[in-house]
């Protein structure tokens, strides 16, 4: 994926995930928003972060590398996801479990748009 791709389709996410969090958060059955926005930063600074490396080792022939990155997102994605919620739930005592369900919605949204553009670097590999 081009970096003019990524980052523009990065950024409509990022800006529909606000606008969605916002209009949730105004709801008191959701009472996750600043869960929902944490987890909006943290997951497009991951997906800076690993693009960057993927298409930096994509231009290289270390498969292995490229390899050992795309287990390394899972590895820091796995532990953060579980991380931030129990923290957010340890630190503001949420009157129900509804507070989880925006901060999915953004980790599920996250998750797509990372295996497209891994999936998409990948074949740009092969491709070369």
């Amino acid at each position: 994926m081009k970096p003019v791709a990524f980052y523009g389709i990065l950024a409509i996410i990022i800006v529909s995930l606000s606008v969605f969090t916002h209009y949730i958060s105004t709801n008191e059955v959701f009472n996750g928003g600043s869960l929902a926005y944490t987890g909006i930063g943290v997951f497009s600074v991951l997906c800076i972060l690993f693009y960057e490396l993927t298409r930096f080792l994509s231009a290289k022939s270390a498969e292995k590398a490229y390899l050992n990155v795309v287990f390394l997102n899972f590895l820091i994605k796995f532990v953060v996801v579980i991380l931030i919620p129990v923290v957010y739930y340890l630190e503001n005592e949420p009157s129900n479990s509804n507070f989880i369900l925006p901060y999915i919605i953004v980790y599920i949204i996250f998750t797509v748009f990372e295996t497209t553009f891994l999936s998409k670097n990948i074949r740009m590999r092969k491709g070369n």
